[in-house]
């Protein structure tokens, strides 16, 4: 949290993830149990956080509420500091896992990066080997660390679902993680892999609740990394549940310093207000401000709100929600899968000098106030449109070129589009500025090329 409110009293403080590698347990008393060592140096591990989310905050550690309140020390500033991993690993013997692969099944969208990492102590020099379905990983232009304790992924594709396993050997002895299986899908909310909740927002059985029927809620829900937003294709069923709640909901694109974190106001802040740069398609169902929709920049909310009628956002039943980008035109179609009526409008909007780049955090968020709401998100998709360039470079070769921030595709080739022989390009993608790249010769005859995501 940037504030200096106590986490206690405010609801702008999001919990974060974070392993204990180092240190004993806590207690706010001045004397701990008997012979059990407390308020010792601690060390979490925040090394899974994007940058810009581990620098100029307000931290606190804390543990679970007890008896109606939690209880909470050490509140500090954290700008950019960092200790090796070696400062609490430095442990004679053989290779000891101190912190294994977690978790050991994750369902994880395609086209985002992906750390894997296993804390590992031992009497040094530690030799390490990634094996992806028993094979062993060599680096590349897309993965990096794979004879090390850290893998990177740089862009996961459908092709990286499997198991992943790493082995480290010393001359004591040798060791290996855990095995964990990675499912790769299209950004969806894949039971909250690749995600980051906010406020208390859940995700279970693939359903988003943004908020469940409390007041006074403020809560958000992002992909962890940014997705390109040139052009795109959202869809989803909003749904308030019960009927007549308040205060609403909104679909997120944003750059915010907080990234994937970003938390706004609840509400009538509907979990957005103070979120920047951002552009939002907003839900309201507080019926005092007229249940309906408004396309609103930088955090703003609020009054007035364009009814959808003959949909009604606060009646209860479930509304499939379909948005199409095309540069240009933002085209919202809403249908209600009960009665089955629909509302159609188009926005001329250019989202991404708004947002500051063609790439941004997606997400959605949600907010209640003295009247409260259930709402719940379910069948989310998100599928970027990047556009591909195909420029010949004079030595019989042709260099195919989409945006970087559109991850996960897949470049196809054909030789007659009267069939459906698509064949993938099996080239090497690179990352050349911000832009990914694929070299392929020439070749005699027809050729036809597309990108595809699997």
């Amino acid at each position: 949290d940037t504030s200096t409110s106590p986490p206690e009293s405010n609801t702008n403080w999001v919990a974060v993830p974070a392993a204990l590698i180092s240190g004993n347990g806590f207690d706010y008393a001045v004397d701990g149990p008997v012979g059990v060592p407390v308020n010792t140096p601690v060390a979490f591990d925040l090394s899974h956080l994007p940058a810009k989310q581990r620098v100029g905050y307000g931290w606190a550690v804390g543990g679970v509420p007890a008896n109606g309140a939690a209880h909470f020390i050490s509140s500090t500033e954290l700008r950019a500091f960092g200790v090796p991993a070696s400062s609490f690993t430095n442990v004679a013997g053989a290779p000891q896992i101190l912190l294994d692969l977690q978790p050991l099944a994750l369902t994880y969208p395609s086209g985002l990066p992906l750390p894997l990492t296993v804390y590992v102590a031992g009497t040094q020099p530690i030799s390490y080997r990634w094996k992806f379905n028993g094979t062993n990983l060599t680096d590349n232009g897309r993965i990096s660390g794979s004879q090390s304790s850290a893998l990177t992924i740089a862009e996961v594709f459908a092709g990286d679902a499997g198991t992943y396993q790493l082995f480290m050997t010393n001359g004591v002895g040798n060791n290996a993680s855990a095995l964990m299986t990675l499912a790769v899908t299209r950004p969806a909310l894949n039971n909250g892999g690749g995600w980051t909740l906010n406020g208390g927002a859940v995700i279970a059985s693939n359903v988003l609740t943004l908020t469940d029927g409390a007041a006074n809620e403020a809560r958000s829900s992002f992909l962890n990394y940014p997705e390109y937003i040139g052009a795109f294709k959202a869809t989803w069923t909003y749904q308030d549940v019960g009927g007549g709640g308040a205060d609403g909901a909104a679909f997120v694109l944003q750059n915010d310093s907080r990234g994937a974190s970003a938390l706004g106001g609840g509400g009538g802040g509907l979990g957005y207000n103070g979120i920047t740069p951002s552009a939002a398609l907003e839900f309201n169902i507080y019926g005092p401000n007229v249940p309906g929709i408004a396309l609103r920049n930088n955090g703003a909310t609020g009054a007035p709100y364009s009814p959808t009628t003959p949909i009604n956002l606060a009646g209860g039943d479930p509304i499939g929600v379909a948005l199409n980008y095309d540069g240009a035109t933002l085209s919202l179609t809403l249908t209600d899968t009960v009665t089955h009526v629909s509302f159609s409008t188009n926005y001329l909007v250019d989202l991404p000098s708004i947002v500051g780049t063609n790439a941004a955090y997606v997400g959605i968020t949600g907010g209640t106030g003295g009247a409260a709401s259930t709402q719940k998100i379910s069948n989310f998709s998100f599928v970027s449109l990047p556009n591909l360039t195909v420029q010949p470079t004079g030595s019989g070769t042709f260099v195919f070129t989409w945006p970087g921030a559109a991850g996960g595709f897949v470049l196809q080739q054909n030789s007659d589009l009267g069939t459906t022989n698509w064949s993938s390009v099996t080239n090497a993608i690179t990352l050349v500025n911000g832009q990914n790249q694929v070299t392929v010769p020439a070749v005699a005859g027809s050729r036809f090329y597309r990108l595809t995501l699997p």
